[in-house]
């Protein structure tokens, strides 16, 4: 079975708890993070390096997410 591919928009308070979930999760696949400010997303980067990381919604759509969470 192929691991469901999620996105999180928002990385201040829960977001980087909800990533570290899904991260740890069987089944899941974290591939895309949207936040609009650029220091979250570098803490993102810099703690799970192969996760896409952007400001912008169009382009975290267009990822083949199966599912996004927002925090």
């Amino acid at each position: 079975m192929d691991a469901i591919k999620i996105g999180v928009i928002g990385c201040g308070y829960w977001g980087p708890n909800l990533i570290r979930n899904f991260v740890e999760m069987p089944g899941t696949d974290v591939v895309a993070v949207a936040d609009l400010k650029e220091e979250r997303l570098i803490k993102v980067r810099a703690t799970y390096p192969a996760i896409h990381t952007t400001a912008d919604y169009k382009e975290f759509f267009n990822m083949g997410l199966q599912a996004a969470v927002v925090a």
